[in-house]
């Protein structure tokens, strides 16, 4: 009984886990298959439109 109850506290705890994981791939605004020049290429991007010293203060 004790090793059932502790087996679906755990598959509760991996379900919140995927629940809130992020789509990196949506952040970046690129596909999942896409390439790393593709990927570095829009992570530049971002970061150029977020850095502080570049994109001021908004």
């Amino acid at each position: 009984w004790r090793r059932r109850s502790r087996d679906i506290k755990c598959c509760n705890i991996n379900r919140e886990r995927e629940s809130t994981r992020k789509d990196y791939y949506g952040l970046l605004g690129v596909a999942v298959d896409a390439s790393p020049p593709q990927i570095k290429e829009a992570y530049r991007k971002l970061q150029k439109q977020y850095h502080p010293d570049i994109a001021g203060q908004k």
